[in-house]
């Protein structure tokens, strides 16, 4: 057998290659995330390259500003700048670089490409092996292990129409048993209240479902209620906050745990009642199960990146808090801010699926009880709930949109004092 030549070469795609650097030094802040939660530093096949895409990991990691400039010193620095290419390769990485929207689908072309290039390398090393003398059992297993191990690092992704008594059939989905007996899983963590879980199912991976009301209403207040229930069961929570700072949202949580009135905490006037109470929390496993991701700015490509950094702890519910705060991360220009807020949508729909997680969306509505500015987060959304504070403090959850039960409306006994929700009856 020839040695491992081909007449077109490994598969590559420079263009891309370039394409995806150039993004990366234009505008780190909203594209670098994206980059390096996709792409690992193989998925760029010249030196060079590779070079680049590392230092501008290492600058990120350190938290350092990352451009032209920057970028061209921290090489020098580093005494590689030649070796990446020279000054005049750097100075145009970004020329000609076109407004690119789908950064995520460039970067999975160069994880593709990366992937192939790792499975025929390895073949072909597996190949030799076999091909020569004395190869036998030993070298069959290996060969097989091998085939496995790229496998599973493709994440068996299959593309196109699957027949149906194959995906029953497939023992490595969990066979026929998985589709006629509910796991919990396809069941879902469960709402602090019963009647809801009733009502609509638990809270599943892949799903978005969208909390909306007014200002002032307890929107916050109520996905703190359903983050804190789901970590205070084990499961590994997340808050992806914008409008209150991380340590407003530990004490909001752990007071609503507690029982304490918030407000006279937060003036200061808590009783010793009140501190043993919140202590009492404080010490169980609960703070240990949330994440609280505190931003001036939120994008999907920074979700993407702060869900992949906890993947050694991968949450299983991620409340945004809240909608029309977030970023597109998309440039301006011809683009409205109705269109930003729709490709955020598709974004969080498309990071639940990826990072098999329910994002709880919190959403402001307008004068007709629509979400505000998005109808697109109505059409993306697996379910959407309304919250409508009533005459006497109830608060009245109205299920307007839910795929997977019939949608009913219930109620809600609320305490603005201590931002308890609590079942009741039907007003």
């Amino acid at each position: 057998m020839k040695a491992l030549e081909f007449e077109q070469g490994l598969p590559q795609a420079l263009d891309i290659e370039r394409i995806v650097l150039g993004c990366g030094v234009m505008d780190a802040q909203n594209n670098l995330p994206v980059i390096m939660a996709l792409c690992r530093e193989d998925c760029f096949t010249t030196a060079q390259n590779q070079l680049v895409f590392r230092c501008m990991c290492e600058m990120s990691a350190a938290e350092r500003a990352i451009d032209k400039v920057t970028l061209m010193k921290e090489l020098y620095a580093a005494g590689k700048l030649e070796e990446a290419g020279g000054p005049g390769r750097i100075t145009d990485m970004d020329d000609g670089i076109p407004e690119i929207y789908n950064l995520d689908s460039y970067c999975e072309i160069l994880a593709e490409k990366a992937a192939l290039r790792r499975i025929i390398t390895s073949m072909y090393g597996q190949t030799q092996i076999l091909l020569g003398r004395g190869a036998g059992v030993a070298e069959i297993a290996a060969a097989k292990a091998a085939i496995a191990d790229l496998d599973t690092e493709t994440n068996r992704r299959k593309q196109g129409f699957q027949n149906m008594a194959e995906l029953i059939r497939n023992e490595d989905g969990g066979g026929p048993r998985a589709y006629l007996v509910p796991t919990p899983e396809s069941i879902g963590i469960q709402w602090p209240w019963l009647k809801m879980t009733d009502a609509i199912g638990g809270m599943r991976a892949g799903q978005v479902i969208c909390v909306s009301a007014g200002t002032g209403v307890g929107k916050t207040t109520f996905g703190c209620a359903a983050i804190a229930h789901a970590a205070s069961q084990g499961h590994c929570t997340a808050i992806l906050t914008t409008e209150m700072s991380s340590q407003e949202q530990t004490i909001k949580i752990m007071c609503q745990r507690a029982g304490v009135n918030l407000h006279r905490w937060m003036e200061g006037k808590a009783t010793r009642q009140d501190q043993d109470a919140v202590a009492a929390v404080v010490h169980t496993h609960l703070p240990s199960r949330i994440y609280v991701d505190e931003r001036e700015q939120v994008t999907p490509a920074m979700m993407d990146a702060a869900l992949t950094a906890l993947k050694h702890d991968p949450p299983a519910v991620v409340m945004v808090d809240y909608f029309q705060l977030m970023e597109s991360g998309l440039r301006t220009g011809d683009v409205n801010r109705e269109q930003h807020l729709a490709h955020v949508s598709r974004q969080i729909k498309r990071l639940a699926r990826k990072h098999k997680t329910c994002f709880l969306v919190l959403s402001q509505v307008n004068d007709s009880g629509s979400t505000r500015e998005s109808k697109a987060l109505e059409n993306d959304a697996t379910v959407i709930i309304l919250l409508e504070r009533q005459e006497g403090g109830a608060m009245k959850v109205k299920f307007r949109k839910s795929r997977f039960s019939a949608r009913s409306d219930m109620y809600l006994g609320f305490d603005g004092a201590t931002g308890l929700f609590f079942e009741t009856e039907n007003l």
